[in-house]
């Protein structure tokens, strides 16, 4: 049997009509079929997807075959048109073949060779296809590759610039630091001194700690992806419950209000990530409150065309939206004052599109930031 190749059939003869397209439909082929050249071109014009083969007679009882041929083409180009006629002439099939006809039959019909010409065009059509394809997937393929060579660069300067500053930071204190330990110092001098010293090991602890931070979440983004828990099917506020345990501290110490959902469903994930997703969220919500009397993070869903929207909602000092893109990228920090490291979200991101989510911003300046995410819901229904 043939796969389902649409076909095309503009036949005036009724019982020729009917046998051609009862043979081919036996064969596998979809057939549509019409009497006369206007209404094979009003069939084709409504068609939604291209028709990839047709078998046109050349005298029919409106227009010609010809003019047939032409609309055809005009409308579906890549069609691989059959034209056939007992009024057969080699000027006929020259100017057929020139319109850009696949191939010229004379009547009365040999279904062998119809069959093979229908069944030639069919492979040619789906070769065409499966190249076209193909070359679609490289496309998308190489631009992939590019995007990911872009953030690879991005991210190799980012870091670099990054690792420098503390490096520059330990390496100017340890200068200062060597200088003090060379000096002769009276008594008070020296408690002057070892005061300094103190200091300066602070602040090179700093770095370290700085460093340390930046590497460890660099750690974490490059193993995104590539090692992972088995997902499972686990209510979604027990995951919430997890990160609001893990950022208990930080909540009580700033002041925030937390609010949650009546209920959550249940989500078919890698709950270990997920909670990293949560917890990154709710502690970038609390450093950038802002100056807010009464801070308050919301976290809760909605459900949008049949999918579930989780997000996490603040009341802080808002994202403008042409930093809504940004904010996800390798090391990006909206205010280079703060504390992070600017990998945060862009782990978050990593971790969504794991798991074939998507992740977006609702924001405005002063108006507070809503970060949307999507996620597999699990068949297990719904779960407070």
């Amino acid at each position: 049997m043939r796969s389902m190749t649409r076909i095309l059939l503009c036949e005036d003869e009724r019982e020729m009509r009917e046998t051609l397209s009862d043979i081919l439909i036996d064969r596998g082929y979809e057939v549509k079929t019409t009497k006369d050249g206007k209404d094979a071109l009003s069939l084709a014009k409504r068609e939604k997807t291209p028709i990839p083969i047709s078998i046109i007679d050349l005298k029919l009882p409106d227009i010609s075959g010809i003019e047939v041929l032409k609309g055809l083409k005009a409308i579906f180009p890549e069609m691989y048109a059959i034209v056939c006629t007992a009024y057969a002439s080699k000027e006929t099939a020259i100017e057929a073949l020139k319109i850009g006809a696949y191939s010229y039959i004379e009547k009365p019909v040999n279904i062998t060779e119809l069959l093979s010409v229908v069944e030639r065009a069919s492979d040619a059509y789906r070769l065409r296809e499966e190249k076209k394809k193909a070359e679609e997937e490289r496309e998308r393929l190489v631009k992939k590759l590019e995007a990911k060579n872009q953030e690879m660069e991005r991210f190799v300067y980012t870091i670099s610039h990054d690792l420098r500053a503390p490096l520059m930071t330990i390496q100017g204190f340890v200068e200062m630091l060597r200088k003090e330990l060379e000096l002769e110092l009276e008594p008070e001098q020296e408690r002057t001194a070892t005061e300094n010293v103190k200091q300066y090991l602070s602040y090179i602890e700093s770095g370290v700690k700085k460093m340390e931070q930046l590497l460890n979440e660099t750690l974490e983004l490059s193993r995104i992806g590539r090692v992972t828990n088995p997902p499972e099917d686990v209510p979604f506020g027990n995951i919430v419950a997890e990160a609001l345990e893990v950022t208990a501290e930080r909540i009580k110490s700033s002041g925030v209000t937390i609010s949650l959902a009546d209920d959550f469903p249940v989500v078919h994930v890698d709950r270990t990530r997920v909670v990293i997703v949560l917890v990154n969220l709710i502690e970038n919500s609390i450093n950038y409150m802002g100056e807010q009397r009464y801070p308050r993070v919301e976290i809760g869903y909605r459900v949008e065309k049949g999918e579930h929207v989780f997000f996490v909602r603040d009341n802080g000092v808002g994202i403008d939206p042409s930093e809504h893109e940004k904010v996800f990228e390798p090391f990006y920090r909206l205010n280079t004052d703060s504390k992070g490291t600017g990998v945060g979200l862009t782990i978050v991101k990593r971790i969504i599109e794991v798991h074939d989510g998507r992740i977006w911003i609702e924001s405005e300046p002063g108006e507070g930031c809503t970060v949307c995410f999507t996620l597999p819901v699990a068949r297990s229904g719904v779960s407070t």
